[in-house]
């Protein structure tokens, strides 16, 4: 949702507009007088995708600068002057999309953009952007930095995807011998022990099955476990996948909520029609129903398995990269 803010009539005529444009939430004018607009932008602030302010860049750094938290968190916010001349990216450019709404405000009210980060101008990628744009994760907002401030003095840095789906973009080398020592952006699901910054891909799908009532930490400490032998970080994790005998198996419904990713759920019908593409016990199959089950649940959420079922004390675990 994007809140839109006009401070003056002549604002209210392009608010409108603007409003037409978007899903949105319009404060007009005399809306902003009645409610006041410290409550209003501390509402925006915390709930809004987007702000855009119809007024000076002052009246707008005063409003937000008391709910500023961070560029991860911040959404983005654009001033647009009164004429509809304008539309300056003032916050939050790159992760929090202040830069592409204020172009996009420059289209619907045929004004100039005014995006002032630095890598932009030069026509490089930022790491935040490349992570916006690829939907990974930023394991270390310092470096990411470190690494915008190397771009913009036009040093060389090094880009290497492990999957070779992003190209090499603009600004960036390629990985080549040579360029070990050389500041590097890695895009993984796996642990790194360099120095490089590490853009997180998270399409790692758990599947799990487990004995009624294995206790919570022991379930956790397998998945971590079995996670950090095999290389692949947790935060790599994009959701965790079981059979509907085992929805409301505490154990598994914590690794859910521990990882912070969401809990798929298959039927044993569903699983019964593929599972004789994976080794089957028929010792499970006479306890719920089917003869496997993390195996057939990767598949069953779109995972391509890359480490095939490890058993332990009554727990299953396959994991699996999104296709």
């Amino acid at each position: 949702m994007i809140y839109i803010l006009s401070v003056s009539s002549l604002g209210d005529i392009l608010g409108e507009k603007l409003s037409r444009n978007f899903s949105s939430v319009y404060f007009s004018k005399d809306k902003i007088k009645a409610v006041g607009l410290n409550e209003i932008t501390k509402e925006a602030m915390e709930k809004a995708k987007g702000i855009i302010f119809i007024s000076s860049t002052g009246i707008a750094v005063r409003a937000i600068a008391t709910y500023l938290k961070g560029k991860t968190i911040d959404p983005g916010v654009v001033v647009v002057d009164a004429k509809g001349e304008y539309a300056i990216s003032l916050l939050s450019g790159h992760l929090g999309g202040g830069n592409e709404l204020a172009v996009k405000v420059s289209e619907i009210l045929k004004a100039m953009p005014i995006i002032t980060t630095a890598t932009d101008s030069l026509g490089v990628k930022a790491p935040d952007m490349i992570s916006k744009e690829n939907n990974l994760l930023i394991s270390d907002m310092k470096k990411a930095k470190d690494i915008s401030a190397f771009l913009i003095e036009g040093k060389k840095v090094v880009f290497e995807d492990e999957d070779k789906i992003i190209d090499t973009p603009k600004g960036y080398i390629e990985c080549t011998e040579g360029s070990e020592n050389l500041p590097k952006v890695k895009v993984t699901n796996k642990i790194s022990g360099s120095e490089a910054l590490v853009l997180v891909r998270k399409n790692l799908i758990l599947g799990i099955g487990c004995r009624k009532d294995v206790p919570k930490e022991k379930m956790l400490n397998f998945i971590r476990e079995s996670l950090k032998e095999y290389g692949y970080r947790e935060d790599s994790v994009l959701k965790i996948s079981t059979i509907d005998l085992k929805s409301k198996e505490e154990a598994i419904l914590n690794i859910s909520q521990v990882f912070s990713v969401p809990l798929e759920i298959h039927s044993r019908g569903e699983v019964r029609k593929i599972e004789h593409l994976f080794k089957c016990s028929d010792f499970v199959r006479k306890s719920i129903g089917v003869g496997a089950v993390a195996e057939p649940c990767v598949y069953l959420s779109g995972g391509e398995i890359v480490v095939e079922r490890i058993s332990k004390e009554g727990m299953t675990l396959c994991i699996g990269e999104g296709r």
